[in-house]
């Protein structure tokens, strides 16, 4: 079956996000894997993810489905009556999930056999997910079989306390949790002056968005059903440091789900390296 793009699946204010379709070889129903790109939910697209990037997946039988989902700042691309801060990219997956299991027939999919894999914040919002699908969700099934990451973050509470790799300069990476301007304070809807993730963390409970963050933590809460995870980092990433996938590995594990991860040498925020991929694909041939 030729590979299809922009599918339109979830509407939101009569617009549609949509998906990329990479079908799987030979007769199915085939596993799905689900591809949640990165972007500090400002940027990235689920255009970017491309047929040699999935190609150790789909001739294995494997069809990849890259999602799209809401931007900050996009309220008025989804007709103005929306906010696109937490959770909405949360519900957007939930949803993709959803949508994609009841089109198990048309996609040629085995619906019981449904894989997460994101990138950056991609990977947070897999964890998420695969973490939620654990729990009751009375919008529909939107549980999964097997979860990667690659270059996740995780936990902004405890962000700077993780070792910085290699030779990175911290500065970058340091503003990213302290500055109030930048996007996972902007995501958490709390990003005005004397506002932020530094505020926050040091004043536990004082405002709503405290529990946002922790919410937003795929390593609290994990259920010893969580599905098995693989957590990916590199150890030359400075963009976000490898202490946030050592968090949410001993985080899952420590719950009695089942929980790997590889450090790759040498590699910076990226997931297309052969043996980011080649480590993915495996993962999810293995465990789906």
């Amino acid at each position: 079956m030729a590979d299809i793009s922009d599918v339109p699946d979830t509407v939101i204010n009569n617009n549609y996000l949509k998906l990329n379709v990479f079908f799987g070889e030979g007769d199915g129903p085939h596993p799905c894997v689900i591809h949640i790109h990165g972007g500090s939910f400002n940027s990235g697209s689920y255009t970017q993810l491309t047929s040699n990037q999935v190609s150790g997946l789909t001739s294995e039988g494997y069809t990849v489905v890259s999602i799209q989902y809401r931007k900050l700042g996009q309220e008025a691309t989804w007709g103005g009556q929306t906010t696109t801060q937490y959770p909405s990219q949360i519900d957007d997956v939930r949803n993709h999930i959803q949508v994609i299991r009841s089109w198990a027939t048309v996609l040629n999919i085995d619906p019981e056999r449904i894989g997460l894999w994101g990138f950056s914040v991609g990977g947070q919002l897999a964890a998420i997910a695969a973490r939620n699908g654990e729990y009751n969700d009375t919008s529909g099934d939107s549980s999964v079989q097997a979860c990667v990451t690659v270059a996740g973050v995780f936990n902004y509470y405890d962000a700077l306390t993780y070792p910085t790799p290699g030779t990175c300069n911290p500065t970058a990476y340091i503003g990213t949790f302290t500055d109030p301007t930048r996007w996972p304070s902007l995501w958490l809807g709390f990003s005005g002056p004397g506002e932020g993730i530094a505020v926050l963390s040091a004043t536990p409970g004082a405002t709503p968005y405290y529990e946002y963050g922790l919410s937003s933590n795929p390593g609290l809460y994990v259920l010893p059903s969580s599905p098995p995870l693989h957590v990916i980092h590199g150890d030359s990433d400075c963009d976000i440091w490898n202490g946030q996938s050592d968090y949410l590995n001993t985080a899952w594990t420590a719950a009695g789900a089942s929980s790997t991860m590889t450090l790759v040498s040498g590699m910076t925020h990226n997931y297309t390296t052969t043996e980011a991929l080649t480590t993915t694909w495996n993962f999810f041939i293995n465990n789906l």
